[in-house]
């Protein structure tokens, strides 16, 4: 299929990104970007785009990737400022 005009385009991202939020069981929504490159993935099949959506919400909620995300923001949050052996010497 041939690459989309620029409207085609916005109109399928925002009805894809709407399926995906219906359809998967996870009630996640795909934002704008996300939602492209779905569709450029599947060839702009709408369809396809939906079905690859529903399996990428399934294995991250089997894999519990937000509670992952979460648990390393945290780590990063609670870091302190990193310093290193010579940096006064380098930087002065």
């Amino acid at each position: 299929m041939p690459p989309m005009a620029f409207h085609q385009a916005t109109l399928a991202v925002a009805e894809v990104q709407e399926r995906c939020f219906k359809e998967a069981s996870s009630g996640l929504r795909p934002n704008k970007q996300q939602a492209l490159r779905l569709l450029i993935g599947m060839g702009y099949d709408k369809d396809a785009a939906v079905a690859k959506w529903k399996e990428i919400a399934t294995w991250r909620a089997t894999n519990r990737i937000d509670d992952v995300r979460h648990q390393q923001s945290s780590l990063i949050d609670g870091t302190a400022e990193i310093h290193f052996p010579e940096e006064l010497e380098v930087y002065s």
